[in-house]
């Protein structure tokens, strides 16, 4: 029988109450909260006046999780007992439990202003210091209790020295201090596990071992010292044979709410996740406040692949202090798989990337994913920043050079873009997604040629990708490589059926070799699944203006080519040929003004460019022979077919300007060099369409200024025998860049 039992027999309610006091002071020393709120509760159930045993109460419900009820119980001791020093220690510490720290340790150096020698509130301090993480006000905290209160103190001794231990200060003075303190008080639990962590601490886990074992001898089933044994043999890699001395513990009736934390980590450490993390679950439940529990369980949902579950856990153990490097790596990791995960927004993602990051400042993997989102947000200047700082600390990290080029390349810098790619690719020549931006980039710049050749190196790499893909096809169509380009996009089509940009690339194509139907079928499936490609509604309006009968002013084919043109331009298009042929469209229906305002339109946004590419230059042409100025029509069909000779249908385009000009002898001279040209087209289909093309345009000239000029008569012979000779035309050729 215990003391506190033997006085309740004797009917010594008072002594009674005071044992179990001592008692539960001694289970809270240990860390056994559980028993010893059993004891405090039963001393307040003797003794309800007991200022201490109330405390004692506030103190035990507050380690345990249970704030509401700590409350409570501390309201009622201020107002039963508002001069006890230990209540100012009680609130501190649920002012801590509940994140104000500073307002703790405010409201402990108040009170020692009045309670200046009370031993519950400078050990209060000293924790606080702790747990803050202020290991350095800690140890002052201890040397001024030390100085002014007891000397003698045997925690106090044995907490300055865990502190020196920590900070690596004066290590084998505080060994021995621990040794001291163990061998003069031989029964006390905390000098022997103060010494063994000490020991363990310090390469020396063997003789920890040995120190524990001893202690238990006279205390086998004390929860502290059966803990530290399973810690110690985890320390050793002796992982299973310290789950199993725990469970062998509990399964004795030891408390569990000391092992069960050990036992978690022993089996964490063996491999053993989902056992691991039910004990986890256990240790939360029963230690909800303990950030070590939320640490095993943070550390075992990591594992598993819960990165939500780990991200709360971990930062819950965080903001308790408990601050080690696998809690650091592990948090910032499953902040940024938090972040890489679908569903999260680019605003959220970006700050779960930024809390890792201050938790892991140099992980140039989210470096680069913080660079490429702020890039996608639009902010530049903050995406250079990042990239730059990872790059200071990680130079030869291959993705984020590639990171750090494209965004150089939004903000229009591409000359040292490429080069920044090249460099990110002589790091890491397999670094499949940078050799597919840099030939994206390439695409967009006209240089199709290394475009070609780097997306199809990428799409070795990585064959299933549909947009290296269908930017290869964008690339080859621009070459005119039309087999290619088909067989391309047609496979990332296969392995991407709703990849709508794909399509309308596909559409583009096909209108170019001649197979219309298809397509109109293409365009039309590009637009229902993703409206916004402006590009393809150019492709579309086009498509409608070689219909059989479009050029008659009543068919339905030009009103529909003047809706889908008009929506290329309502959705921002800032292509000439959606001008162009909105034009066209306003010609045919006989809406003069409106097709002169639209080609004027035309030519001023091409006048606008600094460079314009040949195609565009072939566009301005176009309008101006529409709006009458011949003579400058001439001139951008010149400048246009002096930087690309195989534009064959603005070779025809410019032999029937110079007819309209009145030019009748050389224009039939361009005519016949223009037909004569069409034998350099290999392609069939692409040599059908810029047939059908080319008559398109002649029958919509002939319409207006050159009704019953004798050379249209003459072109239509030719390009009659050339169909002849090259077989039926069915549709014309479009090149519009896919953006």
């Amino acid at each position: 029988m215990d003391l506190a039992a033997a006085c309740e027999a004797s009917g010594d309610r008072e002594a009674a109450a005071e044992a179990h006091v001592s008692a539960g002071a001694l289970r809270a020393e240990t860390g056994s909260y559980t028993m010893a709120l059993e004891h405090f509760e039963r001393a307040a159930g003797l003794a309800p006046a007991h200022p201490l045993a109330a405390l004692g109460r506030c103190q035990a419900l507050l380690a345990t999780g249970n704030v509401q009820a700590a409350l409570a119980a501390l309201e009622r001791v201020r107002r039963d007992s508002p001069e006890l020093a230990g209540a100012h220690a009680v609130t501190a510490l649920v002012l801590a439990d509940t994140g104000h720290d500073d307002e703790a340790l405010n409201t402990i150096e108040q009170a020692l202003t009045r309670f200046r020698d009370d031993p519950w509130l400078h050990d209060t301090r000293i924790r606080l210091l702790r747990r803050i993480g202020d290991p350095a006000g800690a140890l002052a905290a201890v040397d001024r209790a030390l100085d002014k209160v007891d000397p003698t103190d045997r925690v106090w001794r044995g907490l300055r020295a865990e502190l020196l231990l920590e900070r690596g200060e004066d290590v084998e003075t505080a060994v021995q201090t621990l040794r001291d303190l163990a061998a003069s008080a031989p029964d006390a639990i905390v000098p022997a596990v103060q010494l063994a962590e000490a020991l363990a601490g310090h390469g020396q886990p063997a003789e920890a071992l040995d120190v524990v074992i001893r202690a238990l001898t006279d205390r086998p089933d004390e929860p502290l010292l059966l803990a530290t044994e399973v810690r110690l043999l985890s320390r050793l890699g002796r992982f299973m044979e310290a789950a199993a001395h725990a469970r062998a513990a509990i399964e004795r009736g030891v408390p569990s709410d000391h092992l069960v934390l050990p036992l978690g980590e022993s089996l964490l450490e063996a491999g053993q996740l989902q056992e691991a993390l039910q004990a986890a679950d256990v240790a939360v439940r029963t230690r909800s406040d303990d950030g070590a529990a939320h640490r095993l369980r943070g550390l075992a949902r990591h594992r598993t692949g819960d990165e939500g579950g780990a991200a709360k856990d971990l930062r819950t153990a965080w903001d308790h202090g408990v601050r080690d490097q696998q809690v650091r790596e592990a948090l910032g990791a499953s902040l940024v798989a938090l972040a890489r995960a679908s569903g999260v927004d680019r605003t959220e993602a970006i700050s779960l990337l930024k809390q890792a990051l201050e938790l892991t400042p140099h992980d140039a993997s989210a470096l680069q994913l913080l660079t490429d989102l702020l890039r996608k947000a639009g902010d530049l200047p903050g995406a250079l920043e990042q990239a730059d700082r990872g790059l200071a600390t990680a130079g030869d990290h291959a993705g984020l050079v590639a990171s750090r080029a494209m965004v150089l390349d939004a903000m229009g810098e591409r000359a040292t873009a490429a080069t920044e790619f090249e460099r990110a690719l002589a790091l890491d020549p397999d670094l499949d997604w940078a050799r597919a931006e840099l030939g994206e980039m390439l695409r967009t710049q006209g240089r199709y040629r290394e475009a070609v050749d780097h997306l199809e190196r990428a799409a070795t790499g990585d064959p299933g990708n549909a947009w290296i893909l269908a930017s290869k096809a964008a690339s080859e169509y621009a070459l005119d490589l039309y087999d290619e380009a088909l067989r391309s996009v047609t496979e990332a089509l296969h392995h991407d059926p709703d990849y709508a940009w794909a399509r309308g690339v596909r559409a583009a194509v096909l209108a170019d070799i001649d197979e219309l139907a298809e397509a109109r079928q293409e365009v039309h499936r590009a637009l229902e699944s993703q409206p916004d490609m402006e590009w393809c509604w150019v492709i579309a309006g086009w498509l409608a203006l070689h219909e059989d009968d479009a050029l008659h002013p009543a068919s339905k084919a030009a009103h529909d080519a003047a809706t889908y043109f008009d929506e290329a331009l309502r959705r921002g298009d800032r292509e000439p040929a959606a001008l162009a042929g909105l034009g066209e469209a306003f010609t045919i229906l006989g809406q003069t003004e409106e097709a002169q305002r639209t080609f004027e339109s035309a030519v001023k946004m091409i006048a606008d460019e600094q460079a314009p590419d040949p195609g565009d230059l072939a566009c301005r042409g176009w309008c101006l022979m529409r709006l009458r100025r011949y003579e400058d029509a001439v001139d951008s069909m010149l400048s246009a077919l002096s930087l690309d000779t195989t534009l064959f249908a603005t070779s025809f385009d410019l032999a029937m300007t110079l007819l309209c000009a009145g030019q009748r002898e050389v224009g039939m001279e361009e005519f016949e060099q223009a037909a004569a040209k069409l034998t350099l087209i290999r392609h069939k289909g692409r040599r059908r369409g810029v047939l059908r093309e080319v008559t398109r345009d002649l029958e919509a000239l002939a319409l207006q200024p050159l009704r019953d000029a004798p050379e249209v008569a003459t072109a239509r012979e030719i390009l009659s025998s050339l169909r002849r000779g090259h077989g039926r035309v069915r549709s014309g050729g479009l090149h519009v860049s896919p953006a």
